[in-house]
């Protein structure tokens, strides 16, 4: 009696895995069919090829993201790597058949790779190379700067993709986040400390990218602000919060140009002319943020983040009688002296 029972439970268990295992069969069937017909069978003849292997690299990456997101286990677990080296062998396979100035390429980067970084960090960017070390952090932010270049200076040849998990203006925004918050590489802290200021300020490769970014970024947001006006309006809305791509966005700008000022006024290349779009784009940035929280609920820790960030990042203008009392607590003590209205004067 004893062994009927045991084999009975055998069979019970052999009929459970057979049906797990066919369930599971035609479950990531029914997933590829649909991304199939979804990426594949519309896409122009160009970027088949290359679709199929995206497609097949879509199926583990979902198991991967459940893992990194849901689960929390951080994306360079090694215990991830089996999923990583099956989801890996198809996307850069597919990378290979993309065209080499085809910017769909970057959608995928911020889809397969990217995406799982912000996760694993809960989007607390600036400290990468603290949580993973300079090897790969400096391997990993070259990437993102390599597909900011290639969603800067070429189109997408099917727009229908650019809404891969959402707006290509949001990924845009999202990498140069990633960029400028870990492109210090600095080990031992997060972005704003007394050893990335000075790196800033003497780092002539990084400050020609962050000038390069201004550039970049300027024309990719007017681009898309002038041809996918409905797009780029939901992307920076401010109804969408403070963790929002529109705050994002401001923080960062107002971020990585004081970066350009630093590297300009300590290298005595500062010019009042040529240079005011800089200090004007950090002017604006700071108000749109300081207007957005006297106009919508904002978590006091993050207000209070910010200012104190401000504080840290400014640049004196010694043209300007109201700030001789300097409260800046900017450890480069940066200064100019150039003839430009405070926003309150612009709006008198």
């Amino acid at each position: 009696m004893g062994n009927e029972q045991l084999l009975t439970r055998r069979a019970k268990i052999r009929k459970y895995l057979l049906l797990f295992v066919v369930g599971f069969i035609l479950l990531n069937s029914f997933i590829y069919w649909v991304e199939y017909r979804r990426y594949v069978l519309s896409a122009p003849p160009l970027l088949q090829e290359a679709r199929k292997e995206f497609t097949k690299a879509i199926i583990p990456h979902l198991y991967y993201t459940f893992l990194v997101k849901t689960v929390r286990i951080d994306f360079q677990n090694p215990l991830l790597e089996p999923l990583k080296k099956i989801r890996n062998y198809f996307y850069h396979k597919g990378l290979e058949k993309l065209p080499s100035n085809e910017a769909e390429g970057a959608l995928w980067f911020d889809l397969f790779e990217a995406r799982l970084y912000n996760y694993s960090v809960q989007a607390s960017y600036g400290s990468m190379a603290k949580h993973y070390g300079i090897h790969f952090s400096k391997y990993f932010i070259d990437k993102v700067y390599a597909n900011i270049e290639l969603l800067s200076k070429y189109p997408l040849a099917d727009d229908s993709i650019s809404e891969l998990g959402g707006s290509v203006v949001e990924t845009y925004l999202d990498l140069i986040t990633i960029y400028v918050s870990d492109a210090h590489l600095n080990p031992k802290g997060y972005i704003f400390n007394t050893v990335n200021m000075n790196k800033v300020s003497t780092d002539e490769e990084l400050y020609q990218r962050f000038v390069t970014l201004y550039e970049w970024e300027k024309k990719f947001l007017a681009y898309h602000k002038e041809h996918h006006q409905m797009q780029y309006a939901s992307v920076m809305s401010t109804q969408k919060g403070w963790y929002s791509p529109y705050i994002h966005h401001n923080d960062t700008l107002h971020t990585f140009s004081s970066f350009i000022l630093f590297y300009k006024i300590h290298n005595n290349l500062f010019s009042c002319d040529e240079d005011k779009q800089y200090w004007e784009s950090i002017e604006e940035a700071k108000q749109k943020i300081l207007d957005f929280s006297q106009n919508y609920s904002v978590p006091t820790k993050s207000l209070e983040t910010f200012k104190r960030q401000m504080v840290y990042l400014q640049i004196d203008n010694l043209s300007n009688t109201n700030e001789q009392k300097s409260t800046s607590t900017n450890p480069l003590k940066s200064t100019i002296n150039c003839n430009y209205k405070t926003n309150k004067e612009k709006q008198q």
